[in-house]
C-alpha cells in the first residue's frame, strides 16, 4: 500500500513540477505580449494637429 501510494505521490508531484513550469512560459509569453503592444502604441507617431479653423468675425472684418 504504501508502495503504490509514493508512486502515485511521485507521478503527481512531477505533473506538478511540469504544470509549474507550463504555467511560468505562459506568463512570460503573455507578458512579452503585452509590453510589446504597449511599447508599439506608445512608439507610433502621433497624428498631425488639425489646423485650427478661422471662422469669419460677425463684422465680417479680418
Amino acid at each position: 500500500m504504501t508502495g503504490v501510494l509514493r508512486a502515485q505521490l511521485t507521478t503527481l508531484a512531477a505533473t506538478l513540477a511540469d504544470l509549474k513550469e507550463r504555467v511560468r512560459v505562459a506568463v512570460a509569453g503573455e507578458l512579452a505580449r503585452a509590453v510589446s503592444g504597449a511599447v508599439s502604441r506608445s512608439s507610433r507617431p502621433s497624428p498631425p494637429a488639425a489646423p485650427p479653423r478661422r471662422y469669419p468675425s460677425p463684422s465680417g472684418a479680418r
